[in-house]
């Protein structure tokens, strides 16, 4: 028996064929800094996905902030260090809810733990996997 597919037209149409195409539509995300992310980023960043089809998503690096463990001047009114790490993982949890497959790229404030660490002689094994950290698998 042969199988029917249903005609597609218009916008459906041109989506289907986007998502079918041999070609990557990048989105790309930097600078979150959570859990100080400008308010409306994630939205702003969700409908941009959609608006270009994009297939793909690549954040570029400072996902975290770690302004706690700054090498310059910190608000001593700012957030204790598990303080902001707790937060920013909730925040974290809702780009990848959005976002579950997206290429992450570690940039010099999500490094600033690792580098006090290797300052402070602290052996690798001792430290946990970004993933690990920020719960979020893959």
């Amino acid at each position: 028996m042969k199988e029917s597919r249903p005609r597609l037209k218009g916008k459906i149409l041109k989506a289907y064929k986007n998502l079918i195409k041999d070609e990557n539509r990048v989105l790309v995300i930097g600078d979150q800094h959570e859990p100080f992310t400008l308010d409306g980023y994630l939205e702003f960043c969700k409908a941009t996905y959609h608006k270009y089809n994009c297939n793909k998503v690549v954040m570029i690096g400072d996902v975290t902030d770690n302004h706690f463990a700054s090498y310059h001047e910190s608000s001593a009114d700012g957030l204790g260090g598990g303080q902001e790490l707790d937060l920013a993982i909730k925040k974290i949890a809702k780009w990848y809810k959005v976002f579950p497959k997206a290429d992450v790229l570690l940039g010099n404030h999500d490094m600033i733990i690792m580098r006090k660490a290797q300052t402070s002689s602290v052996p690798s094994k001792w430290i946990k996997s970004y993933q690990e950290v920020l719960e979020v698998p893959g």
